[in-house]
C-alpha cells in the first residue's frame, strides 16, 4: 500500500511537473494573456480534465510558474545557510552576489520579470506573489545571515533587516534597470564576479565596524 502511494505521487509530481515545464515556456513565449491552456495541454499529453486537477485557473498556474522559476534564485541564496565563519563576510556576499545577479540578468529571468510587471495592475495576486517568493525572501535570507553574524560579534552599523535591504538594492538595482532598459549588453561570468567583489568590498567598508 505504501509503496502504491509512493508511486501515485511520484505520478502526479510528474504531471504536474510537466506541466510546468510547458506552462512556463508558454507564457515567456506568449504572454500573459496570449497563453493558452488548449495549447499547453495538448503540448504536455496531458488533458485539460486533469489538467484542472492540478490547477483551477490560468492564475493559479501562473503562480505556480514563478514559484518553479525562482528555485534557482532559491538556491543561491541558500549559500548563505552555510556560512559558519564570520571572517569571511566579504567573500561570502561576494560569492551570494555573483549567483543573484547571474540568475537576474539571464534573458528567461528578464522576460519573466517583465511579464509580472505588465500584469500587476490587473491580477496583484501576482505581483504579490513574486515579491515574497523573490525579494522579500531574499531580505529574510540576508537578514538571518546579518543576525548571525551579530550574535558571533560582527559589529554592523545597521539593522540586519536595512543591512539586507541596502546589499540587495546596491547589487541589484543598477544592473537590473541596466539591463530592462538595454543600456548595456549583458555581463558575463568574470564581469558578474567583478560586480559583485565590489559591491560585497563596497558595502563591509561602509557598513561594518570591525
Amino acid at each position: 500500500m505504501a509503496r502504491q502511494a509512493n508511486n501515485n505521487f511520484r505520478a502526479n509530481s510528474g504531471k504536474r511537473n510537466a506541466i510546468l515545464d510547458i506552462a512556463s515556456d508558454i507564457f515567456l513565449k506568449r504572454g500573459y494573456q496570449g497563453a493558452s491552456v488548449n495549447e499547453m495541454s495538448r503540448k504536455s499529453g496531458i488533458s485539460k480534465e486533469t489538467f484542472y486537477r492540478y490547477f483551477r485557473n490560468k492564475e493559479q498556474l501562473f503562480l505556480a510558474v514563478i514559484d518553479k522559476e525562482l528555485q534557482i534564485y532559491w538556491d543561491g541564496l541558500s549559500l548563505l545557510d552555510y556560512v559558519e565563519k564570520d571572517e569571511h563576510a566579504l567573500r561570502t556576499l561576494s560569492h551570494v552576489g555573483s549567483e543573484l545577479v547571474k540568475y537576474l540578468v539571464s534573458e528567461r529571468t528578464m522576460a519573466l520579470r517583465n511579464l509580472i510587471f505588465n500584469e500587476c495592475s490587473n491580477h496583484p495576486k501576482i505581483g504579490r506573489t513574486y515579491y515574497s517568493l523573490g525579494p522579500e525572501r531574499a531580505y529574510k535570507a540576508m537578514k538571518k545571515y546579518f543576525d548571525r553574524q551579530k550574535r558571533k560579534g560582527v559589529k554592523w552599523r545597521l539593522s540586519s533587516r536595512v543591512l539586507a535591504e541596502n546589499f540587495v538594492s546596491l547589487l541589484l538595482h543598477k544592473i537590473t534597470v541596466e539591463q530592462q532598459c538595454r543600456i548595456k549588453r549583458r555581463p558575463n561570468k568574470l564581469e558578474i564576479k567583478k560586480i559583485s567583489s565590489s559591491v560585497a568590498r563596497d558595502f563591509v567598508g561602509v557598513y561594518r565596524d570591525n
